[in-house]
This record gives C-alpha cells, sequence and structure tokens, in this order.
C-alpha cells in the first residue's frame, strides 16, 4: 500500500505539473511566461492569448484534476477518498511548481476546481456562482478566484458540519473537506502577490491593458 501511494503521488504531480499555458502559448509561439503575471493558469493566458486560448487552458488544467482523483478512485481499494485528496493535492503542488518548466506554473484555481468536482461536484456549483458574481462586479479575476474556492471550502464544512446530505450524492466525507482546508490556503498563498496589490489599488482590472511581468 506504501509503494501504490508513494507512485499515486509521483503520478498525480507529473500529471497536475502539464503547463497547459505555456504548451498553449508556445503553438501560438509566445512564451506566456514573459507576460503580465508570468504564470501559465487559464487568467494570465486570458490577458495575453485571448478567451479561446483561456477557455482551453482552464479545460485542461481542470481535466487534470479531475483525472488524478479518478486515477487514486479506480487503482486503490477502498477507502479512496483519503488517496484522492492525496492525489489531488500532489497534482495542485505540480500545476504551480511544474518540473517541466523550471517549477513555473499557475496559482491551483482550476485544477483544485477540478478536483473537487470529481469529488463531491454539488459544491463546485456554488463556488463557480461566487466565481462568476465577484467576477463581473468587480472585475476582479484574482478577488473571484479566491472568494469562489473560499466559498467553496466553507460549504464542504457546512454540509459535513451540520450532517446534511446533497440528494443523489449523499453526505460529503471529512476528508473532502480537508483536502479543502489544505488546498484552499494552498490557492490563496499563490495569490498572494495579487492580494498585495488589492489592498494596494495597483491590481489589474479584467479588460485592462497588459502590462509588464510580473506587475
Amino acid at each position: 500500500m506504501f509503494v501504490s501511494y508513494g507512485v499515486l503521488i509521483v503520478f498525480s504531480y507529473l500529471i497536475g505539473a502539464i503547463p497547459w499555458g505555456f504548451i498553449v502559448g508556445k503553438v501560438r509561439g509566445i512564451d506566456v511566461r514573459r507576460h503580465g503575471s508570468g504564470k501559465t493558469g487559464a487568467t494570465n493566458t486570458l490577458r495575453t492569448l485571448g478567451t479561446r486560448s483561456s477557455a482551453l487552458v482552464f479545460l485542461g488544467d481542470a481535466a487534470k484534476g479531475v483525472a488524478v482523483v479518478l486515477l487514486a478512485r479506480y487503482t486503490l481499494p477502498p477507502p479512496t477518498a483519503p488517496a484522492e485528496i492525496i492525489a489531488a493535492l500532489a497534482a495542485t503542488v505540480g500545476h504551480n511548481w511544474s518540473i517541466y518548466i523550471r517549477f513555473f506554473g499557475g496559482r491551483g484555481v482550476s485544477i483544485s476546481l477540478g478536483s473537487i468536482l470529481a469529488m463531491y461536484p454539488p459544491v463546485t456549483i456554488l463556488g463557480a456562482v461566487v466565481f462568476a458574481a465577484v467576477a463581473i462586479f468587480t472585475r476582479y479575476i484574482s478577488l473571484a478566484s479566491i472568494s469562489g474556492i473560499a466559498c467553496t471550502v466553507i460549504a464542504l464544512v457546512v454540509l459535513l458540519s451540520l450532517h446534511l446530505d446533497v440528494p443523489r450524492f449523499g453526505p460529503v466525507a471529512w476528508e473532502y473537506v480537508l483536502y479543502g482546508l489544505i488546498g484552499g490556503p494552498l490557492v490563496v498563498f499563490a495569490h498572494w502577490d495579487n492580494i498585495i496589490r488589492l489592498r494596494t489599488g495597483r491590481e489589474r482590472k479584467l479588460g485592462e491593458q497588459l502590462e509588464a511581468k510580473g506587475n
């Protein structure tokens, strides 16, 4: 079992580390790491390459989260929830610090969403609604991402604390809540530079002109 978990962690990291933003950018002759925030996620891809490329990166990154959870679920004996959260966390680390591109990466939002979608789909609806609402009303994608992840984690905690069942999905496993409590802060930490810019009024809104890397 120890070897199985070790193999799972390695495979999950390598899957999570696939840098879709970098790949899509290279296809178009652009290194997204040299533009905007320098991140390889969907948001910086949106600013650098546009909506279609950003959508491809979002789907690719979310698919990584789904893939590693299903990998754990169908390759290890039950109960698989502990293995699923280990795989998801390893993949998020891979996404944020990818070995393929010298440990550059994204911020973990899309891959975390994909992981939670595979674990317990109902709470992703709340996270998506909150993300969309904050993005529309503030035009700060970073704030929308943090808010969506935070509300998703809160929903998991509330469902577990109140012993609530979602029809057709049953009760939420405590391991999934643990993933939220670990993965959520990991995503927030990856947005630390955005948080500083939000507090100082220097964060770019959606649609504003792209500036030099790191701004």
